[in-house]
């Protein structure tokens, strides 16, 4: 049972993709949509998302130097909106 339990946090729940997938083929099932609707649907939220995800991470290394500029220029002391800031690099 464990091993179900692991599995489904570590796998399942921490990939935005699969999880935003489910959830919107869920949805379009309970809607009665056609198998091809469901399909796409599932397809293009996941989709979606990744692209959502990439290009934040994307913005989030651009801005990066210039916070860190600012920082050593100013003083100032910000933090970049970051989905992963409590997890990854330091704080700026």
């Amino acid at each position: 049972m464990k091993a179900i339990f692991d599995f489904i946090i570590t796998q399942y729940l921490s990939n935005p993709p699969i999880l935003i997938g489910t959830l919107v083929a869920f949805g379009y099932i309970l809607r009665k949509e056609s198998p091809v609707k469901v399909i796409s649907g599932t397809i293009t939220a996941m989709v979606g998302i990744t692209m959502l995800t990439f290009g934040g991470s994307q913005m989030t290394s651009f801005f990066r130097p210039i916070t860190v500029a600012v920082n050593e220029a100013y003083g100032i002391q910000g933090y970049i909106m970051d989905l992963y800031a409590y997890t990854r690099g330091p704080r700026i």
